[in-house]
């Protein structure tokens, strides 16, 4: 006796896939005659973009698309729920901030120490110009000594 459950059935008691044609595009599908009566509502699968198409009239013939390769279309999300009233953040109260203290007294700067130059001593007197020659060598300017 045959399975009576389709999903158990083995390929000789009749299991089949969902699709009765294939068509290699839309042109191919389109294209098709031959169909009678019986064919309306028996599905065809289109190669080029993974497809599934249902006869809904064979005297068009006409077909109706019921699935892509992709998968089905993804279901509603549903409505999101409350995010509930947030809690303490358990920070507590802040203290008060103490009194600043008094600020101490300024040192002394010191006493300014010595540049260390020393005394300067005295300019030398500046020596005696030389007469001038008629065109010839300038005199000496006579630099002088300088002293202690």
């Amino acid at each position: 006796m045959a399975e009576a459950r389709h999903g158990f059935l083995t390929t000789a008691e009749g299991i089949h896939i969902i699709y009765q044609w294939t068509y290699a595009d839309a042109t191919a599908r389109t294209a098709a005659s031959g169909f009678a009566s019986t064919d309306d509502g028996k599905v065809a699968r289109q190669l080029d973009d993974d497809t599934l198409w249902m006869l809904t009239d064979y005297s068009g013939p006409t077909w109706t698309q019921i699935g892509t390769g992709a998968g089905g279309a993804q279901g509603d999300t549903g409505v999101q729920g409350d995010t509930g009233v947030q809690g303490d953040t358990g920070a507590g109260v802040q203290g008060d901030t103490g009194a600043t203290g008094a600020a101490g007294a300024q040192g002394d700067t010191g006493t300014q120490g010595d540049t260390g130059a020393g005394v300067q001593g005295d300019t030398g007197a500046t020596g005696a110009a030389g007469a001038q020659g008629d065109t010839g060598t300038q005199g000496d300017t006579g630099a002088g000594v300088q002293g202690d």
